[in-house]
């Protein structure tokens, strides 16, 4: 926020109705025009604050192509849209990532600002609590599924960790003949 000027920044004015017009002016702006008009070299402008450069959101580096890619290199991961034929518009772009016919990650291919995955309990309670972004799972279990925001500050390399465990989680309830499969794809 620019600071208000006072009276004592500069020379005397004119009358009491200009003064009370420059006394609400932003400083930056009344420098400037003072600058311009005495032909004198301003100040460099000051650094920002470092709560505002904390406060900033990440900028979006993974998008909907390379999300799916990872999703799609894990083992044993394959894809599907269970919901094309429904009646709501917004769940028809649903994008489903499983492991032998069992979710464990949705999203959303036409706004791609979230995601649910499925998660330990234990693990996700903890998550909640830490991050901002990660809430209970929409539309699913609470207790086991996660929704996780990518409008916040969370960065790419924590979002595929995320993936990579709930991957895990899904693959360590599959029975011992499957998970076998997908256990040694992974090594």
């Amino acid at each position: 926020m620019c600071e208000p000027v006072r009276r004592d920044h500069f020379c005397k004015m004119p009358t009491a109705e200009v003064r009370l017009r420059v006394h609400f002016l932003p400083l930056a702006l009344l420098e400037s025009v003072f600058c311009v008009c005495f032909a004198v070299s301003r100040p460099p402008p000051k650094p920002w604050p470092l709560q505002f450069l904390r406060l900033t959101k990440r900028k979006r580096l993974m998008n909907i192509e390379e999300f799916r890619d990872y999703c799609l290199s894990l083992p044993g991961t394959t894809e599907k849209m269970p919901f094309t034929e429904a009646h709501r518009a917004e769940v028809r772009g649903i994008l489903v990532f499983c492991v032998a016919d069992r979710w464990y990650c949705l999203v959303d291919v036409d706004e791609f600002n979230n995601f649910t995955i499925k998660y330990p309990p234990e693990e996700a309670l903890q998550l909640r609590k830490t991050y901002e972004e990660v809430r209970p799972g929409w539309h699913m279990n609470k207790r086991h599924w996660i929704t996780v925001s990518l409008e916040g500050t969370l960065d790419d390399d924590f979002i595929r960790q995320l993936l990579h465990r709930a991957h895990a989680t899904l693959v360590a309830t599959l029975p011992k003949r499957e998970r076998a499969k997908y256990e040694q794809s992974a090594e």
